[in-house]
């Protein structure tokens, strides 16, 4: 879970593999080169969410993704973390 300072929608965006992440230019949109999940499809200060289907033993990258209502876009720097064995 997290906060952020103005609304904003929010996803999260992971991969057992590197992240690569693509500028948006005019004609297309930025790129996040993983699986994404949204957390708020709305606006909100507030946000979590539950990743599930994870393998265990893995180190998974992830980003957090927010955008706010004037289409200014926030991309966190990518981290890991690893599952435990069930």
């Amino acid at each position: 879970s997290w906060n952020t300072s103005v609304p904003t929608i929010s996803s999260i965006y992971y991969s057992t593999t590197p992240i690569t992440i693509t500028e948006a230019t005019d004609s297309t949109p930025l790129g996040i080169g993983a699986t994404s999940m949204t957390v708020n499809s709305g606006l909100s200060t507030a946000h979590s969410g539950n990743v599930t289907g994870l393998a265990a033993n893995t180190t998974y990258y992830y980003v957090i993704y927010t955008r706010d209502a004037a289409g200014n876009e926030n991309i966190t720097m990518p981290t890991t973390f690893m599952t435990s064995s069930f």
